[in-house]
């Protein structure tokens, strides 16, 4: 008998799991089909946290979690906007009483970057969240060294000028308005 676990079925695990949410969006949003860009931060956001706090090079951004994606599709939790360079869009959410965390997740589709480049990344956005009280919070981000034990520090909150996505999660947080801000810091494209 052979055991059927591992990453040999991680991959048909995620494109059955990808299958069935790509119906439910179907289903829920009168047969419209889901871009992939959308799909994938809804899959990525909504995953349980393992590993480290926050994403790690071990875990990413943790275990799909079906269940969980299939509400944020069903309720439309989710948004499409574009930004250009130095222009900072604001979009609300409001967190009802007793929310335990909430993650908010900016992704976008990156074009190919030049190799040679330290940084290869071409667009560069930015996401903060901005509550009542004029706290803000920022993104988590992994340190990129070449030293293994840096690589298996966990992520700290802060800027991230690297990557095409960035997460924040906010614990014991007060119910009301919170401001998500997207701000095109270099944008060509």
């Amino acid at each position: 008998s052979s055991d059927l676990s591992g990453t040999s079925m991680a991959c048909p695990a995620v494109a059955g799991t990808l299958g069935s949410l790509w119906q439910a969006y179907r289903e829920t949003h009168a047969l419209a089909d889901p871009r992939s860009d959308v799909m994938k931060a809804i899959l990525m956001n909504t995953s349980d946290d393992l590993g480290n706090k926050g994403p790690d090079y071990t875990y990413g951004y943790g275990r799909i979690n079906a269940r969980r994606a299939y509400e944020v599709i069903k309720n439309n939790q989710f948004f499409i906007d574009s930004t250009e360079t130095f222009n900072t869009n604001e979009h609300y959410i409001t967190v009802p009483a007793g929310t335990k965390q909430i993650k908010v997740m900016l992704y976008w589709h990156e074009i190919e970057g030049n190799a040679a480049s330290s940084v290869p990344l071409v667009n560069n956005l930015n996401i903060r969240i901005k509550d009542d009280n004029s706290n803000v919070y920022q993104p988590w981000v992994l340190n990129h060294s070449n030293n293994p034990a840096l690589l298996a520090a966990p992520a700290v909150l802060g800027n991230d000028s690297i990557n095409n996505v960035e997460q924040i999660t906010i614990d014991s947080l007060l119910p009301g308005d919170y401001a998500v801000l997207v701000s095109g810091i270099d944008v060509p494209f």
